[in-house]
């Protein structure tokens, strides 16, 4: 019922264009999917619309209806006598100036028309003596007069009426057209499913033709191995480093490491973009693919909040990680960008060590798991099923080349302050950063997951309990204490610790 006048023109285009489509599947569609779209095609309800609509409508139809002008000549034998009517008054029109010139002497005078005043006779102001007084002023302007008479008044109401009915008629027509289309809405969904779902092999099949895409097998052991995966979006965009993916059935977890803008979150990104592919039946962007079937995929990448029900960024992420770990299966793949960034550096890598095990040697599928956390490679001396990956750079003096090419073992570092650098940060920041990082490497670097020493300047977090503050404040019932009694011995523990 909302449909405008150029939205009925696609939709005979897309009839007219129907059983030539139908044809070109004759060639292919022996069985399976092909002959099921082309039996839809070939719908004997649907010849009857085609005929109908064929050349209803004008090539460029006005945007609304309302006006006319959307019936194309020679489909109703009524419009088209509405329109001669029209058309022989004008041609009176033209008589009638002729006329009119020849016998008041005035050859300027002109017939002509406006929206505000309908139509006119014109005389310029150097003939309004020969004006006959039959002429009744209509409108003055700055250099003429314009004028009209009763027989002009009787050829404007003819055309005025000629004119409405033509337009009534018009979207009438229109009316009755989205009518018959409402009642073969089903035939309509039919076609659009069927056309639609041809359009979605067709963009698979030419871009797998285009893009050099590799036909992927499957297996039912527990194992996917990629060789020369590409992002099929990315390569599309830029030049792409191919990389492979080696998870036989002793191995499940990745644990990829590297420097921001490295291409970690793509490399994620492109194993689950294949896995899917393959199970659409579409080719994939590799050189060679053996894949498993796959019960679901599960995604947690990128940051977001919800922040009208309250739920920050990393409650949302351990939303997004409890629904996987309840949900995936053995058969599941699960690709994990980062985790626990939204917290302390100790819960984060605490949190992402207690679920890259749990996935590693419970729930057993599949998984990449990018991350900056360093001490999440020491999983792999752990749990045998787990893999490090990272993805490899070249530093030369203080510049940093990203390879964009996966690699056996843990990335050196993250590199943040580099890419801190590449964003434009000022180079007494960026200076100040490298000087810091240093001092804190230095200081305590964190070798082992929960075997970090804190610095002697920090509280330690365990072996407090012989402190003698300690002691003393096990001892203290504040219950008993003034308010003076308080602050003394809060001045006295400080000293104390001091």
């Amino acid at each position: 019922k909302r449909m405008r006048p150029n939205d009925l023109l696609l939709l005979i285009k897309s009839f007219e264009a129907i059983p030539g489509v139908g044809e070109l599947l004759d060639e292919l569609a022996a069985a399976g999917r092909l002959h099921g779209i082309r039996q839809t095609l070939a719908s004997d309800e649907l010849e009857p619309l085609r005929t109908e609509f064929a050349g209803m409508l004008v090539d460029q139809p006005p945007i609304d209806g309302r006006d006319g002008g959307l019936i194309r000549a020679g489909y109703s034998h009524e419009l088209d006598r509405l329109h001669q009517e029209v058309r022989t008054i004008r041609d009176q029109l033209s008589t009638l100036e002729q006329r009119e010139r020849e016998r008041t002497g005035i050859p300027s005078l002109r017939v002509g028309y406006n929206r505000v005043f309908g139509y006119y006779l014109e005389v310029t102001r150097t003939h309004l003596e020969k004006v006959p007084p039959e002429y009744h002023r209509r409108q003055t302007l700055a250099n003429a007069e314009r004028f009209v008479t009763e027989e002009l008044k009787g050829h404007e109401e003819k055309i005025a009426s000629s004119d409405e009915r033509s337009k009534a008629l018009e979207l009438e027509l229109f009316q009755a057209a989205l009518d018959r289309l409402s009642n073969n809405i089903p035939l309509l969904q039919a076609l659009a499913d069927a056309l639609a779902e041809l359009d979605v092999y067709l963009a698979l099949a030419e871009t797998a033709s285009q893009s050099g895409y590799v036909r992927p097998s499957f297996t039912d052991e527990h194992a996917l191995s990629i060789v020369g995966g590409r992002h099929p979006v990315v390569e599309r965009i830029e030049e792409f480093v191919p990389n492979d993916l080696k998870l036989p059935g002793g191995r499940d977890l990745v644990i990829l490491t590297g420097p921001n803008m490295a291409g970690k979150s793509v490399y994620l990104r492109q194993a689950a973009l294949i896995c899917l592919m393959a199970q659409i039946g579409s080719f994939v962007p590799a050189t060679e693919a053996r894949l498993p079937v796959v019960d679901r995929v599960f995604a947690r990448v990128g940051a977001s909040d919800m922040l009208v029900a309250g739920i920050s960024t990393f409650m949302m992420e351990m939303l997004e990680v409890s629904a996987i770990l309840k949900r995936a299966t053995a058969s599941s793949l699960i690709i994990l960008d980062e985790m626990g960034r939204g917290t302390s550096t100790f819960d984060g890598v605490s949190i992402a060590w207690a679920v890259a095990k749990e996935l590693a040697t419970h729930t057993r599928a599949k998984t990449l798991f990018a991350t900056h956390y360093q001490e999440l490679t020491r999983l792999a001396d752990e749990v045998p099923n787990v893999v490090n990956l990272h993805v490899a750079v070249k530093e030369i003096g203080k510049d940093v080349i990203f390879l964009h090419r996966v690699e056996q073992g843990v990335a050196a570092g993250s590199y943040g302050v580099h890419v801190a650098r590449l964003a434009g940060l000022p180079d007494h920041v960026t200076s100040a950063a490298d000087r810091i990082l240093e001092e804190l490497l230095a200081e305590a670097p964190l070798s082992q997951l929960g075997t970090r020493e804190p610095p002697v300047e920090s509280l330690p977090l365990f072996g407090i309990d012989d402190h003698p503050a300690v002691k003393r404040l096990r001892q203290l019932d504040p219950d008993r204490l003034t308010p003076l009694d308080a602050l003394q011995f809060l001045y006295e523990l400080k000293r104390q610790v001091e």
